[in-house]
């Protein structure tokens, strides 16, 4: 814990008063734009201050929330024994279960959360002809969760496969699904280029 936890969570500047809306946004002390997870932090502190105990419950709630999330979702694509099992296996695995014991996992636990949530309301889009408020369920929460941690950067991709091998294609004539994977793969370019002129100047 020592290695990550002063840098995001105890000794963070971008926790502290003073900070730019530049530097909220696109956190160049991380090496990476994560500002969702940042204002999580920030938030995190307010309610507990500087004690562990308000990190470690959130991530505890956080990560039930997401095996539920992951129950429904393949509950919703195959069967209830099948989303039984996977939700098992996440909230129990050693893998998943890690950043819950660990303040700094919030990053993961968030992207997490909000990749689930935006993969679920994925599903629900291209299973109707009329993508409508789901779409944009889709796009909010695949940008929350590419500002929460950028390995999110590939969501878009793994989204758009989803129809193709659904054989579901005809959800991509709306223009508001072809809008939804445009703008998420945007600002999931910018975060990457973000990020690696960050840890280029850092490096540097």
């Amino acid at each position: 814990v020592n290695f990550d936890d002063p840098n995001y969570v105890v000794d963070n500047p971008l926790l502290g008063p003073g900070v730019s809306w530049v530097e909220q946004l696109f956190t160049p002390q991380l090496g990476y734009p994560m500002p969702v997870t940042v204002a999580v932090y920030r938030l995190l502190r307010l309610i507990g201050g500087p004690e562990p105990w308000i990190h470690h419950g959130f991530n505890w709630g956080l990560h039930g929330v997401n095996a539920l999330l992951l129950f429904l979702l393949v509950e919703r694509l195959f069967d209830t024994r099948r989303a039984l099992l996977a939700a098992l296996l996440w909230g129990l695995h050693p893998v998943v279960a890690e950043p819950v014991v660990w303040c700094t996992g919030t990053k993961d636990l968030l992207y997490g959360f909000f990749t689930l949530a935006a993969a679920s309301c994925h599903v629900r889009a291209v299973a109707r002809e009329d993508p409508g408020a789901w779409t944009f369920g889709v796009l909010g929460f695949g940008l929350l969760a590419i500002l929460s941690k950028p390995v999110a950067f590939l969501l878009p991709a793994v989204l758009l496969l989803y129809p193709l091998a659904a054989g579901r294609t005809a959800t991509l004539q709306s223009w508001k699904h072809r809008v939804g994977y445009v703008v998420m793969a945007m600002v999931a370019c910018l975060v990457v280029i973000s990020g690696t002129l960050l840890s280029s100047n850092a490096g540097g």
